[in-house]
């Protein structure tokens, strides 16, 4: 559904841009642009009363080709938590092989492809190891008790004072693996 929402903007972490606050123009041809213009940050509260479009998303290269990589990459980077965004669509509208081909490419790719473009994909391999580790550390990890214990108990060793990281792979049933590395928070990295 495109319909606008409201809400809170809890995280906003936009991609890195090259021309902050002036046109998109490379200087040079085989530089890359990339410019966000939005009128909302973190913390912001997004009424039904306004436009819904928070940012903008603006990418310039030397070729269609290059510049649809840099603008995958640029959604790739953007996060945003508290209202519902198309960023997940417009990621499967880049990468379609209509869109990237422009011969192909008619005012009608939205309607033509609305299927393929608005199915939900579902979680990823890497959501599932995140699930199961999570249930892994809290089933490894109590929240009480002698925190040097519980740590020798979900590594097998420990050292007082030494970053400790876990990584825990896991195997799906059609052979892909997904694979979880990560520090307890308060841990060093």
């Amino acid at each position: 559904s495109f319909l606008p929402g409201s809400g809170r903007l809890q995280v906003v972490q936009l991609p890195p841009t090259t021309c902050e606050g002036r046109p998109v123009v490379a200087a040079d041809a085989g530089e890359v642009e990339v410019r966000v213009d939005s009128g909302f940050q973190e913390g912001d509260d997004v009424l039904v009363h306004y436009d819904s479009m928070i940012s903008k998303l603006i990418v310039w290269a030397k070729d269609r080709e290059t510049a649809l990589v840099h603008l995958h990459q640029a959604l790739e980077q953007y996060k945003v938590v508290g209202v519902p965004t198309n960023i997940e669509f417009l990621k499967r509208a880049v990468l379609h092989p209509v869109y990237q081909n422009p011969q192909r490419l008619t005012t009608n790719f939205l309607q033509d492809h609305q299927q393929e473009l608005l199915d939900d994909p579902g979680p990823s391999p890497a959501d599932y190891a995140m699930a199961l580790l999570a249930v892994w550390w809290h089933e490894m990890v109590p929240p009480r008790g002698n925190q040097a214990q519980c740590m020798a108990r979900a590594v097998g060793t420990f050292r007082v004072n030494d970053p400790v990281e876990i990584r825990v792979d896991f195997q799906a049933e059609g052979g892909g693996v997904a694979s979880v590395c990560g520090t307890p928070m308060g841990q060093g990295k």
